[in-house]
């Protein structure tokens, strides 16, 4: 995931230097808004935090970046990538690797939701081998890549497994005051981790599905988000995008990763919590927008996925707000 964001109308832009020496650029947009932080770990090797609630495409990879290998880690949130006409989903746990000038693709979020890890290296920048950072370590990663398959075009996906899970959760919790030693630990660590992967078919579960598939499921959540007041079917679906009940089941699922009832319940919340936020309507109001018989059912409902209340969730963002000015 670059850092060069394209087909997006950017309204707002900042750059700023962290106290512990990351860059953060934050970016607000016509469609939503993306911050990502960059940490420079090693010569040619950088770690960036994305965080991201937008739902547009990236467009193209950045031509001229030859002989970068990017691993991308999902936290929460859906990565969609785009390959010719696959399209291939990382979900909560998973992680997937390229070479960026290898790989004609485009990134996008189905949830517009995304919190993840990415580690980019230089391959004509970083050394040969990381021994020189461990004398124990004789980790070359221009040969993982190649054990990967990454210049033949390839897209590898290693779903969440244990592995995997201890060594990106600590990234997202390093230690204040030893950050970018933790993070030279944590590389280090995932590259021989995946120097001692012996590559599989079965490991590689980049199961992907056409861009006909992806985009009728696309526009099938574009008409449940303009119709969230209407208690829709899965039979009503069908009937108005003329396709099987098991068909939408199976696309829906591929791509957001959660049955279209839930995907309709999601909805619902985070569109309610944002109008908690942003406007002073009544919880009456909004909930009879959102298709809920009463107030008393959407508070229930808005619990159960936020934790609180519909009046304490607007308490919350009205004193961060104050705290803000």
């Amino acid at each position: 995931m670059t850092d060069e964001k394209k087909n997006l109308f950017i309204t707002d832009r900042k750059k700023e230097v962290l106290p512990d020496g990351g860059i953060r650029t934050s970016m607000m947009t016509e469609k939503g808004d993306i911050r990502q932080t960059k940490y420079c770990v090693f010569p040619g090797i950088n770690l960036f935090y994305n965080d991201i609630h937008i739902s547009n495409s990236y467009g193209k990879a950045k031509q001229g970046l030859d002989n970068i290998f990017e691993i991308n880690h999902c936290r929460e949130g859906r990565l969609e990538c785009h390959v010719g006409d696959e399209y291939f989903y990382i979900s909560p746990g998973d992680i997937s690797m390229h070479l960026i000038h290898s790989v004609d693709r485009r990134e996008s979020f189905p949830t517009s939701h995304y919190h993840g890890v990415t580690v980019q290296i230089d391959l004509n920048k970083c050394p040969a081998s990381l021994t020189e950072f461990l004398p124990d370590i004789n980790v070359k990663p221009a040969q993982i890549a190649e054990k990967f398959g990454l210049q033949n075009k390839n897209f590898y996906i290693l779903r969440r497994m244990p592995e995997i899970e201890h060594i990106f959760s600590e990234l997202y919790k390093a230690p204040e005051t030893v950050k970018k030693g933790y993070f030279s630990l944590k590389i280090l660590e995932l590259m021989l981790f995946l120097d001692g992967i012996n590559p599989t078919v079965e490991q590689n579960e980049a199961v992907s599905i056409s861009g006909v598939q992806a985009s009728t499921a696309h526009e099938i959540s574009r008409y449940i988000n303009a119709n969230l007041d209407k208690k829709l079917t899965l039979k009503e679906l069908s009937e108005k995008f003329d396709i099987s009940v098991s068909y939408i089941k199976n696309i829906f699922n591929a791509v957001y990763g959660m049955s279209v009832t839930k995907y309709i319940r999601s909805q619902r919340i985070s569109q309610a919590a944002a109008l908690l936020e942003k406007t002073d309507r009544t919880v009456l109001d909004i909930s009879g927008q959102l298709g809920y018989e009463n107030s008393s059912k959407f508070a229930a409902a808005f619990r159960r996925v936020m934790g609180v209340s519909p009046a304490q969730y607007r308490k919350r963002g009205f004193n961060s707000r104050k705290e803000d000015v």
